[in-house]
C-alpha cells in the first residue's frame, strides 16, 4: 500500500512538471508548450522509469507464459529501477544547502544520515535477495537463522542489521556470507562503504575546521579590540558596545556562509 501511495505521489509530481515554469539561459519560461517540450526532452523518461510497475508486469507476464518462480524472482529485480527517484532527493538537498534558513551543520548531519540509511537499505535488500534466490538454504548467510514463523519484516530487520554492522566495520560475526556469491557481494559492499565513510568523515571534518577557523578569528579580533581599547582608554560601556557589534558581525557572516 505504501509503495502504491508513493508511486501515486510521484506520478502527480510528473503532472505538475508539465506545468512548472523554469529558467533557461537566464530566461523564465512560462509557456506551457515549451515547458512540456523541455520536460519531455529528458527528465520525463527518467521519471517514467521510476513509476512503471515492473513487479506487477513481471507477475502478469509470468502468469501468461507460465515461467518458473525463479524467473519471477529475477524479474522482480526490475523493482530496483525505482531507486532512480533518488535524484529528486539530491535536488532537495541542493536546495536546502543554499537555503540561508537551514543551519549548515544540521543539514550536513541529516544528509549524511540519509546517505548511510539508503546505502544500508540497498545492501540489506540485495543480501536478502541472494539468500531468497537460494531458498534460504543452510549454505546461505540467512538460512540457518530463520525461524519457521518469522515474518518478512523480521527478515528485513535482520538483513538491515547485517548491513549496518558491516558499514560500521563492527563485524560481530553472528551473520556472515557463506557461499562464493555472497562473499563477492559482501566484498563489493565493504569497498563501497569505505568510499561512503571517507566522504562523510571528510565533509564533517571540513565543516568542523571551518567552524574552528571562524572561532579563532573571532577570538583574535576580540584580543585586538581589547588592546586597542586599552591603548586609547575606552570606557567599559563603549567597549561592551564594540564587542556586541563585533559579535553581531561575525554572527551575520557565519549565517551568510551557511
Amino acid at each position: 500500500l505504501l509503495e502504491r501511495i508513493l508511486t501515486l505521489i510521484f506520478t502527480l509530481d510528473m503532472v505538475v512538471h508539465f506545468n512548472l515554469a523554469f529558467f533557461r539561459d537566464d530566461e523564465f519560461v512560462c509557456e506551457r508548450q515549451q515547458i512540456a517540450r523541455g520536460y519531455l526532452n529528458l527528465m520525463f523518461w527518467v521519471d517514467a522509469v521510476g513509476v512503471i510497475p515492473f513487479r506487477d508486469i513481471s507477475y502478469f507476464v509470468a502468469d501468461q507464459i507460465g515461467v518458473s518462480s525463479e524467473a519471477i524472482l529475477v524479474l522482480s529485480l526490475l523493482q530496483l529501477s525505482r531507486l532512480i527517484r533518488l535524484y529528486r532527493i539530491k535536488e532537495l538537498f541542493q536546495e536546502l544547502r543554499n537555503n540561508v534558513c537551514v543551519n549548515l551543520l544540521t543539514f550536513t548531519l541529516v544528509r549524511n544520515f540519509a546517505v548511510v540509511l539508503v546505502a544500508c537499505h540497498v545492501q540489506a535488500c540485495i543480501m536478502y535477495f541472494l539468500a531468497r534466490a537460494q531458498h534460504f538454504g543452510k549454505d546461505t548467510w540467512l538460512g540457518p537463522f530463520l525461524y519457521e514463523r518469522e515474518s518478512s519484516f523480521e527478515r528485513y530487520v535482520t538483513s538491515l542489521y547485517w548491513s549496518i554492522t558491516t558499514f560500521c566495520t563492527v563485524g560481530y560475526g553472528d551473520f556472515r556470507p557463506t557461499n562464493p556469491l555472497e562473499k563477492i557481494f559482501g566484498s563489493i559492499f565493504m569497498l563501497i562503504n569505505i568510499v561512503v565513510a571517507a566522504w562523510i568523515i571528510g565533509s564533517m571534518t571540513l565543516l568542523m575546521l571551518t567552524g574552528d577557523n571562524k572561532t579563532r578569528e573571532y577570538r583574535e579580533s576580540l584580543e585586538i579590540l581589547d588592546q586597542y581599547g586599552h591603548m586609547h582608554k575606552f570606557d567599559q560601556i563603549l567597549m561592551n558596545k564594540l564587542k556586541k557589534q563585533l559579535k553581531l558581525e561575525f554572527h551575520n557572516r557565519e549565517f551568510s556562509d551557511d
